[in-house]
């Protein structure tokens, strides 16, 4: 009898290649078609429509290649792997993060006293500087220029970072209390 495998390098790949199809979907059907909130729901339907998929792939390796099929903690990597994708890249994870972090600094004024509230506990090096913003937000220039992306490249570094670990924690978490 095979010992039972769980997060394999081939269920990890096979996870991966589903994380383009799954974000696209996320993205077309949030943003572009406002349609049904998919990473709204408790269950995503696009994950568990690709597992589907790969069920019904698994099941003809399991009758003529039964060496090659997945098992059970195999498909559980790859359902993991995929809604971990499907939550960062939906509108309740990175959109909202990502959208406000130039905004506190920027609007901060005496009456709402952000700046001594909770400013001055937010390090620099988490939030693009008031000079990458200011044309932004006067509204005489674009985000596309360089000044302005690479004024965003090391917050976003250190936020996708830090929620990278935050999601992996969390599994963590999951596969510690799952057996009770």
């Amino acid at each position: 009898m095979m010992p039972k495998r769980g997060v394999t390098f081939r269920a990890v790949l096979i996870g991966i290649a589903f994380i383009p199809l799954n974000a696209y979907l996320v993205v077309q059907l949030e943003t572009v078609l406002n349609l049904g909130d998919p990473t709204t729901m408790t269950i995503f339907f696009n994950a568990v429509f690709c597992l589907c998929l790969v069920i019904v792939v698994n099941q003809s390796l399991t009758r003529w290649m039964p060496k090659n099929a997945l098992n059970q903690g195999e498909l559980l990597t790859i359902y993991s792997i995929l809604m971990v994708s499907v939550s960062v890249s939906g509108q309740d994870f990175t959109h909202t993060i990502f959208g406000t972090l130039g905004n506190a600094r920027w609007f901060a004024t005496p009456e709402n006293e952000w700046a001594t509230l909770f400013l001055s506990y937010i390090p620099q090096w988490l939030e693009p500087s008031e000079k990458v913003l200011e044309a932004y937000f006067l509204g005489e220039s674009s985000f596309y220029v360089s000044t302005h992306i690479n004024g965003w490249i090391q917050p976003l570094a250190w936020w996708t970072l830090f929620l990278t670990v935050l999601c992996f924690v969390m599994i963590c978490i999951n596969s510690i209390i799952r057996r009770q």
